[in-house]
């Protein structure tokens, strides 16, 4: 969460964005319902969603060159950990890149949280699964087995639940995903 919290402050530092000289300025919005400043409590607020959806819709950062995108990202981004990550994995900073210069790709992701019936839903079934994991664990692990075979299966469980939830989410997602997706896939 972390990540995609600094991800979506660095896309709206970075110029052509939320700049006075846009005909859309989304800081100007943004205070205009309330918000000094744009962190996580502000992405809980429908109206900020939208704000930032249109933002990304009619920014320019498609037209600025792949190159300078990445200087961009890279000066702007304060963190030294996070700087340090660019850097030991440059297919992260080129997927960065894309999906700034994408005109769908992070519109459609945001729109996910615009959907808080879904989120919900999706919330509802993670916990179930988390709870049928650990009803199968007490009831179907027997005693008897060895700290080797437990760690198999509690492996094995724990992969599965997670190849459930992830399915779920994409399956629930799957339009706002697929622009995001398209871009990882052709950079994997």
């Amino acid at each position: 969460m972390r990540f995609v919290t600094l991800f979506i402050l660095l896309i709206f530092s970075l110029p052509g964005l939320c700049q006075e000289a846009e005909p859309y300025n989304a800081n100007y919005e943004l205070k205009k319902i309330g918000y000094r400043a744009l962190d996580v409590s502000a992405l809980l607020d429908p109206k900020v969603i939208r704000i930032l959806i249109r933002a990304m819709e009619e920014t320019s950062l498609h037209e600025v060159p792949k190159a300078e995108m990445r200087k961009l990202i890279l000066s702007k981004t304060k963190d030294d950990t996070f700087k340090a990550f660019l850097a030991k994995y440059p297919k992260i900073l080129d997927i960065m890149v894309d999906l700034l210069r994408d005109r769908r790709a992070m519109p459609n992701f945001l729109s996910i949280l615009l959907r808080k019936k879904d989120l919900e839903l999706f919330l509802l079934a993670c916990l179930g699964v988390l709870i049928l994991g650990i009803l199968v664990e007490k009831f179907l692990f027997p005693k008897s087995w060895t700290s080797f075979q437990k760690f198999v299966m509690d492996t094995t469980l724990s992969f599965a639940m997670g190849a459930v939830t992830t399915t779920l989410f994409y399956k629930m997602f799957q339009a706002e995903l697929s622009p995001t997706l398209e871009i990882i896939k052709f950079h994997l």
